[in-house]
């Protein structure tokens, strides 16, 4: 009787917790649309006062340039919040740590939930969706160039579809983005 309580306490929790994550994620993506459509307008601002609207023109105005890429990353930013974490990961993380520490999945949800560890679980589920995400997305190569199987280290990798490509894609060029920037 008592673990049909605790499942129970778990699934609410769990709907609770979704629901705040949503209504969390919903209102980064509104942020972030909102802040694109100003940078819209900025864009807009600027080439009419330059009288240039070709990005490509050698006079096109520099913050015209920078206020495009921020625009571009934070739609890539809003279309990444899309990846999210479920139900099975979760339970498949809480049964995995239980194993770790040789506890029952449900002594070691009692005690998270005691501890308000949940969400620190959660966020550290999505960070290795993330990773996931982006070692599938990557190639990774030596200092000789040739490339090396990462299944080794991460497991096979898995096909993504959808989203979770486009995710990898992004994730791969804003590191690259981010490796030459930091090398200048």
């Amino acid at each position: 009787m008592k673990s049909r309580e605790t499942l129970i306490r778990l699934k609410k929790f769990q709907v609770d917790e979704k629901r705040r994550k949503v209504m969390q994620i919903e209102g980064m993506i509104a942020e972030f649309d909102r802040m694109a459509a100003d940078l819209d307008r900025e864009i807009l601002a600027e080439q009419e006062r330059a009288g240039i609207h070709d990005p490509a023109h050698f006079a096109y105005p520099t913050y015209a340039k920078a206020a495009m890429q921020r625009r571009e990353n934070l739609k890539r930013s809003a279309d990444e919040l899309k990846v999210q974490v479920g139900q099975d990961d979760m339970t498949e993380r809480l049964v995995l740590q239980s194993r770790q520490y040789g506890v029952e999945p449900q002594q070691l949800l009692q005690f998270l939930q005691e501890n308000n560890q949940l969400p620190a679980m959660f966020a550290d589920v999505r960070r290795g969706k993330a990773l996931a995400v982006v070692v599938n997305g990557a190639t990774v190569k030596d200092t000789a160039g040739n490339t090396i199987d990462t299944a080794e280290f991460f497991g096979p990798r898995q096909e993504a579809a959808g989203a979770d490509s486009d995710a990898a894609e992004t994730a791969v060029e804003e590191a690259e983005e981010s490796d030459e920037d930091d090398s200048q």
